[in-house]
């Protein structure tokens, strides 16, 4: 059985405090635009951002493709 390649292969996981959002993307681009979005955010003080991680699905799973991407 082959593990199907998702419509959304890149996941953005932010930390806000104690809590984990995630969301997906259909292209690398795409998810660092977000990525640039959280930080700059984090930098107005419109959000408390602690952690950011960039995630792609290859070779049928989820891997971390960077970590530690947080503003400061």
């Amino acid at each position: 059985m082959t593990t199907q390649r998702p419509r959304k292969p890149w996941r953005v996981v932010s930390v806000h405090r104690d809590e984990k959002l995630q969301e997906e993307f259909t292209s690398e681009r795409a998810a660092y635009d977000h990525v640039i979005e959280q930080r700059q955010k984090a930098q107005e003080g419109a959000i408390t951002l602690t952690d950011i991680q960039v995630h792609n699905w290859e070779d049928g799973r989820w891997g971390l493709f960077e970590d530690g991407l947080n503003y400061a």
